[in-house]
């Protein structure tokens, strides 16, 4: 069973509840009792929910009826409710999280709602299932067991609060991050806590039995991995002999700025760095990590780190004062450090997208600072492919994949013609496009960005020089990019190292405006070369 509930906010007139789902349009309502017009949220209060809806799925109900029913809330739906408050009320919480949500770019956005400490995302009965659920799991003894369904508690949690929202088209709850931050809808989906299963077949999402289902599948494949078979879907082809975890393998829960790596010993590196200020990683997980701190004291990390807020982090924030230049020092850091890991000839990738040029700098500086060059760069289709906070907006489904070595190990290309590197990325928007691929202007900035930074730092890491401060090499970066770009609009101010994390500036990059893009690599080369 699933409910759904509406916000309502008071009257700031009249006082009288307001339904925000049926008296309010883009952050304005008017109270259908006294008239008086107002905008919303104000952070004056938490909002409160009104129980309007329920889905749910029974067989005995009407044995004819294939598929799930809908039913208005009635007084013994609310009386059910109403008894999880009296139960909580009678509880004294031993993991329900009572910390204040701390400001930051993207918790701001909690606090213009209201929301004031971090229960405050949850209703009573989600609380109620909660705490017991955490006193359960804390009587376990087997450490490995309690550990799993720590985990899988931290699973459960994204879908057992009050930002869920319901997808229509899939018929389920959405979990919280479904768009990699906290939406703050008018109607949310309340999840039932264990799950609907009917033989054997889960219904919907959000429940315990979906969560402990999932895990069970990621163990198995653990156990036996497999890849799709192209062209056939459904079909699995089994990797012979392989399992994940077997062999020598170490894991460590730490910064990779600090890891302890001999020189010349790594086949490959890869791995996903932050896509800048797009998303904040850690005012998410805290999410979690306030419910985690006490129903996992003794882990090592839990222990060491009390909160997963921290200043290091590498990413733009503008609460914490972090822009382009502590990111690049961060991202050269971690490139520098793996760089010096790998033997000769071999690769380090990584995926990266941003929707400002400005988010290319960084990754430009840490390539050449750690003696890096891009060898390759293909696009492909990423996880945001389907998500639908990005459907009607210019952000980029296309991540771009770079493919980098040593220098000493790599035969000088800087003779390449310009124009050849802009033609592969119109090639790669073609080739995605015969896929099936219907290409936006942010897929398309991505791809030529992509194949942009590569040029760059093909072209600048003759007399780089890796000792200079962070800002004066970001400004070189700046003024390679402009020379093959062309200024940008002519009102906008240069950057500067005091910009903000996410620049207010118009992203379009369409390579038809740039006629530099069809001059001679010789000429570019020259004019990258001017310091």
């Amino acid at each position: 069973m699933r409910s759904r509930s509406t916000r309502s906010v008071p009257c700031r007139s009249c006082r009288r509840p307001l339904d925000l789902e049926t008296g309010a349009r883009r952050s304005r309502a008017r109270c259908p009792h006294c008239g008086q017009a107002f905008r919303y949220p104000d952070g004056s209060g938490t909002p409160a929910h009104r129980l309007f809806a329920l889905e749910y799925y029974c067989r005995c109900c009407a044995p004819q009826h294939t598929g799930r029913f809908f039913k208005r809330a009635d007084g013994a739906d609310l009386e059910r409710y109403a008894e999880a408050v009296r139960r909580l009320q009678e509880l004294e919480p031993r993991f329900i999280p009572e910390e204040e949500i701390p400001p930051g770019d993207e918790t701001t956005r909690l606090q213009r709602w209201g929301y004031r400490r971090w229960r405050d995302l949850f209703n009573a009965r989600q609380l109620l299932g909660l705490e017991l659920s955490a006193r359960r799991i804390w009587e376990i003894q087997d450490k490995r067991l309690r550990q799993a369904l720590i985990t899988n508690f931290s699973d459960l949690l994204r879908y057992q609060n009050m930002l869920c929202r319901y997808d229509p088209s899939s018929l389920k709850s959405l979990d919280v991050f479904s768009i990699h931050g906290f939406p703050v809808s008018l109607i949310q989906a309340e999840s039932n806590l264990l799950g609907v299963t009917e033989d054997g077949r889960r219904i919907g999402s959000g429940g315990w039995r979906n969560i402990v289902e999932k895990y069970r599948k990621a163990k198995e494949y653990a156990q036996a991995p497999f890849e799709p078979l192209l062209g056939h879907p459904g079909r699995r082809v089994f990797l012979s002999g392989e399992r994940i975890g077997r062999g020598r393998v170490r894991l460590e829960c730490r910064d990779a700025r600090e890891a302890d790596l001999p020189p010349r010993v790594a086949d490959a590196v890869f791995t996903d760095p932050p896509y800048f200020g797009n998303v904040q990683y850690a005012e998410l997980a805290e999410f979690c990590y306030v419910w985690l701190r006490r129903l996992a004291p003794e882990d090592p990390v839990v222990a060491a780190h009390p909160t997963a807020l921290r200043p290091e982090e590498l990413t733009g924030n503008r609460t914490q004062a972090r822009g382009l230049a502590e990111f690049a020092e961060g991202l050269s850091a971690v490139f520098q450090k793996m760089a010096s890991a790998l033997k000769p000839g071999r690769p380090l990738a990584f995926t990266y997208h941003h929707s400002q040029p400005e988010g290319y700098w960084p990754v430009a500086a840490a390539l050449l600072d750690a003696g890096l060059v891009c060898t390759r760069a293909f696009p492909c289709p990423s996880e945001m492919h389907g998500s639908i906070h990005i459907r009607r907006s210019g952000s980029s489904r296309v991540d771009m994949v770079f493919v980098c070595r040593l220098q000493e190990a790599v035969r000088e290309t800087n003779e390449a013609k310009a124009e050849d590197w802009f033609e592969q990325a119109r090639q790669d928007e073609e080739s995605l496009e015969r896929a099936g691929m219907r290409l936006r202007d942010g897929d398309r900035r991505a791809i030529q960005m992509g194949h942009l930074t590569r040029l760059v730092v093909a072209w600048l890491r003759h007399g780089w020089e890796p000792e200079r401060p962070m800002i004066e090499k970001l400004a070189r970066i700046q003024r390679a990019f402009e020379v093959l770009l062309g200024p940008r609009n002519k009102d906008d101010r240069p950057w500067s190292a005091s910009d903000s994390a996410q620049p207010g500036i118009d992203p379009t990059l369409e390579l038809s405006r740039y006629p530099r893009a069809r001059e001679s690599g010789g000429e570019w080369r020259s004019a990258l070369s001017q310091d």
